[in-house]
């Protein structure tokens, strides 16, 4: 008599993949962050498309272990299975699993030991969820990670251990060991990767996070060698120096002080500086850059592949540390000759726009200086009430619009300037607290606003602040994107770039709110929000909806292809679609328009403001 016999078809890497990512809570950028990948590898990967050869596998693999992908206590047989498909559909794989290896990667996730040789005293601690247990410089503390969202504080000096503190923000990794703390960069952060502080506070560890000018990009390592005494810090740990280096993928583009470079920054974040561009680009997990200093901080010595060709070269870089700048050159006796005046009357060195277009490139004049020996230098000194002023240095002019200028400072009105080289962009001066600042001050006088705006720290989420119960701090301390007020007197204000501003009002004009609207906090439901907190029947609201990026100038990835609405009710975060072309154009607007069908009353027939689309030669009117 025969038997009947029924075996289960081995799961796809793609469905495997899947499975394991969804475990982690990442989205498809993270995880490709953190295995050293690109984006568009992940995408492919889980799409079916392509699949990883060994090295790039070995870095999934880890990078799935660190962020908990893996069921505990199977993660040897479930790593393993991941593998043998990967294998399996790719016939030119032949790598098999290394069980060393990956025992050795177990080994590193679970228990930690610590020896002081001065004291002869021998610890160890074991948490299933261990990454790597990460040293203060003082020998004190050791941060036990999982890697990035997971860890507690181990005080050596007495063997004791805090609460285990859990949030899905932070990114405790790649980060320098400093005296008292940690430092790093928090890769859930986009344009740029702002760095973090973590800091011994009683019995937990802190998070600081640091001001705008301390960044890289998504792809970086801290380096703490550098160990510095308190007489050179003064005795205040805050003024220690950390190393960074930063790495670029072409899936990515950052917004950062530190780009695809080496350099240092304090531990507040009042300082920052570029060392050297390293060029280290799209580079596999275990060739990306590591920066690593002397303990003196007199040399450092990192690693690049020089724009990806093929190549893993050391450097060793001596870095600049004692000393002051040379003093400037004294100011010269030689006084402008000017030519070419259009539109301007010259006074000795200085010249006034007195007639032309307000606003308009049609004025300036030209002048021929020579310098017969030596070294020079020339000085530009901007009035305080110039909107649109340009200077700088040229060989054979032709005429006096700033595209003219082969290295010139532009101010586009504010506080900050840019750089041009015959007109185009090259970068701007630090946009720092007194900029900003001066800014926000010039523009509450122009518009004859009756108070200062509820400035927000947006983050793409749907918090919204009522600006009658919660009085926004100077310094914005809660994240926010979206305020409503019932009370005159009071402005709401979001800042946007391509992402969607929302301003809504009631009928009566007692009730106003304004909403920062990209395609996350689209997707998580921020007008929802806003419209809620608003109160009142959703069908009195009027919305005005400001410039946004349209069909014909972006696209989106498959991250922002969401679902669309169906009919009836107001759409939740599951429902919400950005609006795409036949080309894959992406219309933000459009969310908002399906959306504002559900909120008016059956016959209102109003109708939403027109809106302007952001293009790449558009002009707002």
């Amino acid at each position: 008599m025969g038997g009947i016999h029924t075996s289960r078809a081995p799961e796809s890497f793609r469905s495997l993949l899947l499975r394991h990512r969804g475990r982690t809570g990442l989205i498809q950028r993270d995880l490709a962050a953190r295995a050293g990948v690109s984006l568009r590898s992940v995408q492919d990967w889980e799409a079916g498309v392509t699949l990883p050869r060994a090295e790039r596998l070995q870095g999934l693999v880890r990078a799935l272990l660190e962020a908990g992908g893996f069921t505990p206590g199977q993660e040897s047989s479930e790593a393993r299975e991941l593998w043998t498909a990967a294998a399996r559909e790719a016939p030119r794989m032949h790598s098999p699993f290394d069980e060393e290896w990956f025992a050795g990667l177990l080994a590193d996730n679970t228990t930690i030991w610590a020896w002081n040789s001065q004291a002869g005293t021998y610890y160890t601690h074991y948490e299933s969820w261990t990454n790597e247990g990460r040293l203060e410089r003082d020998g004190r503390y050791i941060a036990v990670s999982n890697g990035n969202t997971q860890f507690r504080l181990w005080d050596l000096s007495t063997n004791t251990f805090g609460p285990v503190q859990y949030d899905p923000s932070y990114w405790l990794a790649h980060n320098a060991n400093l005296r008292g703390m940690w430092l790093t960069s928090n890769v859930y952060d986009h344009n740029p990767a702002h760095f973090d502080s973590y800091v011994p506070s009683g019995d937990q560890i802190v998070r600081t996070r640091l001001p705008n000018s301390a960044s890289a990009g998504y792809g970086v390592h801290h380096a703490g060698n550098w160990v510095q005494s308190d007489a050179e810090l003064g005795g205040n740990l805050n003024r220690q120096w950390a190393f960074v280096g930063s790495w670029d993928r072409s899936d990515i583009t950052v917004n950062a002080a530190i780009q695809q470079g080496l350099g240092v920054y304090r531990a507040d974040g009042s300082d920052t500086r570029l060392i050297a561009h390293t060029y280290d680009v799209n580079p596999d997990y275990y060739a990306t850059e590591f920066v690593m200093p002397s303990p003196d901080g007199k040399v450092v010595i990192f690693n690049s592949n020089m724009q990806s060709s093929g190549r893993y070269d050391l450097f060793v870089a001596e870095m600049p540390l004692g000393g002051s700048p040379p003093p400037p050159p004294p100011p010269s006796t030689q006084n402008v000759v000017w030519t070419n005046l259009t539109n301007v009357t010259a006074n000795g060195n200085s010249v006034m726009k007195t007639s032309g277009c307000d606003g308009c490139t049609d004025a300036g004049p030209i002048s021929s200086q020579t310098i017969i020996s030596g070294d020079g230098y020339v000085e530009f000194q901007f009035s305080a009430n110039a909107a649109l002023v340009a200077a700088g240095l040229s060989n054979g002019s032709t005429d006096n619009s700033y595209p003219d200028i082969d290295f010139g400072i532009v101010r586009l009105g504010g506080a900050a300037v840019e750089v041009r080289e015959n007109g185009v962009y090259k970068g701007e001066t630090a946009f720092d607290a007194t900029a900003v600042a001066e800014n926000r001050r010039a523009l509450r006088a122009a518009a004859g606003l009756p108070a200062e705006p509820a400035w927000l720290e947006q983050v793409h989420g749907t918090h919204v602040m009522d600006l009658d119960s919660q009085a926004p701090a100077a310094s914005p301390a809660h994240p926010a994107d979206a305020a409503v007020t019932r009370q005159s007197g009071r402005v709401c204000a979001i800042l946007t770039a391509d992402c969607l501003p929302v301003l809504l009002a009631n009928d009566a004009g007692d009730r106003v709110g304004a909403a920062h609207a990209g395609w996350r906090g689209l997707a998580a439901g921020v007008i929802e929000a806003t419209v809620s907190a608003l109160g009142g029947p959703p069908g009195e609201l009027s919305a005005w909806l400001g410039p946004a990026i349209g069909p014909r100038h972006f696209e989106v990835g498959a991250e922002a292809q969401l679902v669309a609405a169906p009919a009836g009710g107001i759409p939740g975060p599951q429902h919400v679609r950005l609006g795409r072309d036949a080309q894959g154009g992406a219309d933000a607007p459009q969310p908002i328009e399906r959306r504002r069908e559900h909120w008016r009353d059956p016959g209102a027939g109003r109708e939403i403001e027109p809106r302007r689309e952001i293009g790449a030669q558009s002009v707002l009117e």
